[in-house]
Parts: structure tokens; C-alpha cells; sequence
């Protein structure tokens, strides 16, 4: 049984939210910098109001040098801010993977939801994801296609397991190179 017909700017909407959800990381940094250009934008225009400078000209220019190099410094002096950035944008990254590549293998449960990922943790040998399974689920689906999800990650292995506490959570390994080894030692052979 379908649902009324939807309008092409209802599915356009429902697309784009879709899209900034996805990528929600990033539109946050974006949305950190533009509010720090509006900031620095009405700061110095306050300035140049009170000593009775003109606001256009050179100075918007010199204002987006100026953001975009504490941007640049924040990221690149600070090693705490260029770490959080770093994982938040790798955390991003990884959950987009995994749910593209769970999203592929068309593993839906009665109801249609997918595996919807919680956690994710960074482990010596790739990534550690615990995820929820939707009910009506069977996890042996998912355990078939470890194969398969690991050529969709480009991972050199994944192993899907359930948890111990709850049976409706899952732990997906994804070994980006094999454990023990250091990338050095893997390119010196």
C-alpha cells in the first residue's frame, strides 16, 4: 500500500535534508567558519564605523585572509584542534562507508530499516562500529556478505559479530591492514 503521491519539491527537500544529514559533519565546520566570518564581519565594521572608515573595498578581502589563516593555524599549530577535526571528519568518513556498503547488499527487515550505525572507535588494525540491527532482522544475511562489505570499504577484512548484552547490537570489525603489521613493514617486502 503506498503513500500519496509526493511533489517533485517534496522529494527535492526530502533529498537535500537527506544530504546535509549525511555530511553533517562537514556542515558543521562550514557553519563554524561562516559564523566566524559574521563575527569578524560585524567587528570590524564597527570598527571602521567608529573611525569613520568605508566598509566596502579591501577589507572584506582582508577579513577572509584573516579567517581562513586562524583557520589554517587552529588546524595546523594546534595539534588538540587538528586531531579533533582529523577524527571527527575520519569518524564521518568511516560512517558514511559503512552505510553505503550495508545499504548496497538491500538487507531490509520486514519494516524497512537498515542497520543503523551507534559507535565508532578507532582500533590498531582498522575500525571498531557497534551498530543496531532492525528488528525482524537476521544477522547470518549480514555475516554472509562480510565479503562483499569489505570490497565495498576497500577493508582487507570485516567480521560482523552480535554482542554479549544485546541482541539487537552488533560489532563490525573493519581491518584497513592487517593486524600486527606496520604500513612500513608491509611496503619493505
Amino acid at each position: 500500500m503506498a503513500g500519496p503521491a509526493r511533489s517533485d519539491t517534496e522529494q527535492i527537500v526530502e533529498n537535500l535534508g537527506a544530504l546535509a544529514w549525511e555530511y553533517r559533519a562537514e556542515c558543521v565546520v562550514s557553519a563554524v567558519l561562516l559564523v566566524g566570518w559574521t563575527v569578524a564581519t560585524a567587528v570590524v565594521g564597527g570598527l571602521e564605523r567608529a573611525i569613520g572608515l568605508r566598509t566596502d573595498g579591501p577589507w572584506a578581502a582582508l577579513i577572509g585572509l584573516v579567517i581562513i589563516a586562524l583557520s589554517v593555524v587552529l588546524v595546523l599549530r594546534i595539534s588538540v584542534s587538528r586531531r579533533v577535526l582529523l577524527a571527527l571528519l575520519a569518524v564521518s568518513r568511516i560512517r558514511r562507508r559503512v552505510r553505503r556498503a550495508i545499504q548496497r547488499l538491500d538487507l531490509r527487515s520486514f519494516n524497512g530499516s537498515t542497520v543503523k550505525v551507534k559507535t565508532i572507535r578507532a582500533t590498531s588494525s582498522g575500525w571498531l562500529l557497534r551498530a543496531r540491527i532492525p528488528r525482524g532482522a537476521r544477522l547470518d544475511e549480514l555475516v554472509a556478505e562480510c565479503d562483499t562489505v569489505a570490497a565495498e570499504l576497500r577493508a582487507h577484512k570485516v567480521e560482523i559479530t552480535r554482542t554479549q548484552h544485546d541482541a539487537g547490537l552488533i560489532e563490525i570489525r573493519v581491518h584497513d591492514v592487517e593486524p600486527f603489521t606496520s604500513p612500513n613493514a608491509a611496503g619493505q617486502q
